[in-house]
Parts: C-alpha cells; structure tokens; sequence
C-alpha cells in the first residue's frame, strides 16, 4: 500500500562540525555557541549568548560524529520515502574544507585513502535504496531504478556520465521545467540494476568531476555536484516515481584565504561559485520573508533553477550545514549558521509522485478531443463573425503573420505611430507581435537572443572521459635521438608498465599506495567470506541435526523431569546455533557489501592512474 503524502513542514536543517585543534564553537545541545564579532551587527538569526552567539537547529553532530550516524539520522527516511513516491532532496553547505565531500562521497581527495566505514551518505544512500527495492520486488511489485550525475561548472551543467561533447557541440545543458517540475534536458539516466553497478558509475563521474588545490583545502571541488536516483515503482496500474537527490555545494570562498593569483582558473572559478552560492542565499531570503513574495528569483543561476523543486517545492529536503569550528573560521562558521537559520524557515509540501494508469490516460485524451473540437466552433464562429463585420481574412488569423504584404502593412503602420501618434488598427495577436516587432526596430533595439558568453570566460578544463587533470605530470625520461626509436617501438602497455614504476610524481605514488591497499583487502575480504560460508554452513549442519534430534525426542512415550530438561537443552542448542548462523550470516553480507566498494575503487583507481599515464605520453610526444 502506497503511504500517504507527509503533511507541509519545514526544511530540517542540521549541522556537523569537522574535528579542529582550535575548536572555538561550543555545543549546547541543538544550538551552536559562534564568538561574536563586534563589528557586525546581529540578525535575527542569531540570539546574544554567554560567550557568543547562539544558533538554534534541529540536530547537531559533533566533530566525534560517525558517517553512519548522519545517514542513519538524516538520509535513511529520505531513502525509505523516495521508494513509496516521496521525493527527497539532502543538501551539503558549508565553507571550503569543512567537510562536505567527506561527508557526501567519504573521500577527501581522488589520491586519498577511503576506508569502507567512512564511505559517504551516497554510497550507503544507494545501497538502502536497493535492500528496500528488493523488499519491494518481493512482495510483488516492480521497481526501475536509474541514476544521474551531474555538476554546475562555471554556470554550465555537465553531465559526468557522458563523454565530453564534440568540438563545435553545446556543451551546457538545459534546466527545464515540465508538467510543474524542473529537470535538467538532456541529463543521462542510466539504468543500474544492483548496487555495485550504481557505485561503479559514481566513481566514473567522480573521475570526470572538477577538483583543483588551494590553500585551504588541497582537493577543493570547483563545482556543485548533483547525485540524482530516479526510482519508479509500480503494481498493476498504481505507479509512483520520485527521485532521491543528494548535492555536494562548492564551499564559499574567501581569496585572501585561499590564495587565487589573479589570472588563474581557480580565481574565475571562486567567482563562479561565489556568485551562485549568492544567487542561492537570494532565492532562500526570497522563501523565508513572513511577508509573501510576488516574484522568486529561481532563474538567476543554474543552481537555483535546477533546485527549484527542493526550495520549498514538493520534497522533502534537509540541508546539511558543514561547519570548521576554528577560532580562525569564526566569521565563515557565523555565515553557514546564518544560512541553515535562514533555510530553517522554508516551508516545503511532499506530494506522492504517481504517473496516471492506462484508464487515466485514455479519459485525457478524451478530453483533449473534446477540447480540440470546442477550439475549432470557436474560431469557426469568430471568423463568422468577422466576416458580418466585413472585416479582412487576416483578422481571423490567430497565428504569426506569414504574408509578406501584411508585415508590410503592419510596418508601415508602426512608422506612422512613430512619425504623427497614429494608433495602429490592430485587431489579432499576429498583426500586434508584427507592429510591436516593427517598433522595436524603428527605436534601435534588436530583438532579444540567447546572450553569448563574454570572452573572458574560462573554458572549462580539457578532461579525458577519465579525468580532469590540473597539471599533468611531468615526463619521467628526457627523450633524446639515441633512445627515441627504441622509446617508439614499445607498446602502450610496456610504456605504462615502464611510466609506472619509474614516475617520480607523488599524486602517482598515493594513488599506486592505495591500489596495493585495495588489493590487499580484497584478498582479506575473500578470505574472511570463505571463513564466514563455511561458519553459515556448519551452523545450518548444526540446527538441521540439533531440530532432527529434538523431533525424535519428541516421539517417545517418557515423561517427568528429565524428559523436560533434555527438551530444554535441545530448544537452547538450536537457539545458540541459530544465533551463530545469524551473526555468521550478516558478517558476511557485511564482508560482500565491502568488497563491492573495495572493488569498484580499485577501478576508479586504475583509471585514473591510465588517465595520468596519457596525459605524461602525450606531453613526452609532443
């Protein structure tokens, strides 16, 4: 049965702290204690507290806080909800470095060590996602799930599970609104039908995502990422579909904090994100106002459109506030806490997401005839009444003017209007677009078209489809005329063997660290599922013998007390054996669902290191 819709509340807004030697933020229960900078005046999001100023949430997760923890609080329900029609949407905000890739994706860095118990709110989201569609199935009904990922670069959407466009392509796509929701035109929903496969996507996008090095933060994303699961569920003609949307925000960045040169692509890049993350607290100002607003400025960036169904629209969403509680961050800490206040105050609407049945559509269709002929009397009796009037065939033409003498006529008309005051004897909506058309150009101003980007505008790194490299490495041997034949001869596979191991590129050398650690934890995990088959299987051996045993017991004609007690000792050897077999059994889902994500890293890993690897060849050859 398919749950009712929840009732409208407001967006759940929670914070995490990220661990810091300096720690100036103090936690009193769902509130934050922030020093308070004498220089800047209090809002209304902030209340004056003993030592600071206090914000109030609706749950905090302390810098001790486990990964498991936040899903487990925050991003379960989504989950569970998105599979009944519920859309959910988690957003992660904060500063640059305080810690919202981990906290989305669990990894710091491309290069860096990623163990199975940090992994982020996306690979568990998409795991639950599964364990629920296939309760689903179970019971009878179907479930298609299909995943996206995408990233706002430079106020350009990219979709990371394609390869990059052509020369002379388009390269953006389009955020779109249809049938009352917003989607982005274009985006590829790939099917994925188990979690491994749905993991292994989010590594190849992940490849492709823009990362560059400051110096706060030496794997800073340089983009908004948006992880989207669509899911349609559906048991005979009741279909529901929603989808489940996780964002990794690109941290607000401050330059003299960062140290963007002028010039440099992470400076036009800050700027970018600066901008949207402005137009973003606009949009949030605009929802939040006790007084209604008439006007909400979704379209002013890409990121606000695109989340225009997650701002007050249709979802649940929650917002993550990732906060560095550094004494130095203070004023940084006080701007996310002032943004989750803000966000705190939006009201959202869930609607359970179903698709109309067979028997829906037939009747609209109907409809729509019934419309279709309704149109066609009406404009049959308004042609007839102008044609009482005697009044010219154009004036029953209710479409664009095509007739090259009409337009004529309709500019001659609009250059009378300018020269003496004449009104135009307009009387269709084509006669006044062709009038107003002929006005615009009589007073110098073109036509509204599509603005083309200014020329100082990045470009978007050149990327292979494996990685966006920042600055490839540097050769590992000077070519010269005596080792160039010998150097061309070699294939591809001898010059990644031979680039491997004699590169002195440290990014090279973690990534090659992190190969041989996942290697040597796959081989552990296989062992350890092998040792936990073979306890399933003895401790199923056991039960089968021990309920045997106890159904023979039970056959004979002995009473008393020790008939009793040898019954109570056999019911407690299968309980403890069940207990075994269970403990036994979830150990080794727990191994299997590691060695998936170990897997998948591991190719991610690869990847990467042959992407590095052409990007060395290609800058040796030419």
């Amino acid at each position: 049965m398919t749950m009712a819709a929840p009732a409208p509340h407001r967006i759940r807004v929670v914070c995490r702290l990220r661990p810091a030697d300096d720690a100036a933020v103090e936690v009193r229960g769902a509130s934050l204690i922030v020093p308070k900078n004498r220089s800047v005046r209090e809002s209304r999001d902030e209340l004056p507290a003993q030592g600071g100023l206090r914000f109030s949430v609706d749950a905090v997760y302390d810098r001790d806080a486990s990964q498991v923890s936040v899903f487990e609080g925050e991003a379960a329900k989504l989950v569970d909800g998105v599979v009944d029609g519920v859309t959910g949407t988690l957003l992660a905000y904060g500063q640059t470095g305080a810690g919202k890739t981990f906290t989305v994706l669990g990894r710091g860095g491309t290069a860096s060590g990623a163990k199975y118990d940090d992994r982020g709110l996306v690979p568990r989201c998409l795991e639950r996602l599964f364990a629920t569609a296939m309760r689903k199935r179970r019971s009878g009904r179907v479930v298609d799930v299909r995943l996206s990922v995408c990233e706002v670069y430079n106020e350009t959407v990219v979709d990371l599970l394609r390869p990059p466009p052509e020369k002379g392509q388009p390269v953006g796509l389009p955020v779109v609104e249809r049938n009352g929701l917003t989607e982005i035109k274009g985006l590829e929903k790939a099917p994925v039908a188990s979690a491994a496969d749905a993991l292994q996507l989010l590594y190849d996008a992940e490849i492709n995502r823009a990362v560059a090095s400051h110096a706060m933060n030496c794997a800073s994303s340089r983009s908004h990422l948006v992880v989207t699961g669509h899911v349609v569920c559906s048991h005979g003609e009741d279909v529901t579909e929603a989808k489940l949307t996780i964002v990794d925000l690109a941290g607000a960045e401050r330059v003299n904090q960062t140290q963007s040169r002028d010039g440099t692509a992470t400076l036009r890049e800050a700027g970018y994100i600066n901008k949207s993350l402005a137009f973003l607290e606009q949009v949030v100002v605009a929802l939040g106002d006790d007084k209604p607003r008439l006007h909400i400025p979704y379209r002013s960036s890409k990121l606000t459109h695109a989340l225009k169904d997650a701002l007050g629209g249709t979802c649940r969403t929650t917002l993550i506030a990732c906060v560095w509680p550094s004494a130095a961050q203070a004023d940084q800490t006080r701007a996310t806490l002032r943004f989750a206040a803000r966000m705190g105050r939006i009201t959202c609407a869930p609607v359970v997401g179903r698709r109309r049945s067979a028997s829906e559509d037939a009747a609209s269709k109907v409809v729509a005839r019934k419309l279709r002929n309704e149109v066609a009397v009406l404009r049959a009796e308004l042609a007839a009444r102008d044609l009482i009037r005697g009044a010219p065939p154009p004036a029953y033409a209710y479409g664009p003017l095509t007739d090259g003498d009409e337009i004529q006529k309709c500019v001659k008309l609009a250059r009378a209007y300018v020269d003496d005051g004449t009104v135009p004897p307009v009387v269709t909506v084509g006669q006044v677009r062709a009038v107003y058309a002929a006005l615009r150009d009589l007073c110098g101003q073109p036509a509204q078209t599509p603005a083309a980007p200014p020329a100082d505008t990045p470009a978007r790194p050149s990327r292979l489809f494996a990685t966006p490299l920042a600055s490839p490495p540097p050769p590992t041997e000077q070519l010269t005329s005596s080792n160039l034949e010998a150097h061309q001869s070699m294939t591809n596979e001898e010059l990644f063997k031979r680039w491997r191991s004699s590169t002195t590129d440290q990014e090279v050398i973690d990534v090659e660290e992190d190969l041989r650690a996942c290697a040597s934890r796959k081989k552990e995990l296989k062992t350890l599922s092998k040792k936990l088959v073979s306890e399933v299987n003895d401790a199923k051996t056991r039960i089968d013998a021990e309920l045997r045993a106890l159904q023979a017991s039970g056959g004979d004609t002995e009473f008393g007390d020790d008939a009793d007690a040898a019954h109570a000792v056999a019911s407690s050897k299968i309980r403890d054996a069940k207990r075994v077999y269970r403990n036994a059994f979830e150990a080794r889902k727990q191994a299997q669902m590691e060695l998936v994500h170990v897997d998948a890293r591991r190719k991610y890993l690869f990847r990467l290191l042959v992407a590095k690897f052409q990007a060395a060849h290609d800058l040796v050859s030419s």
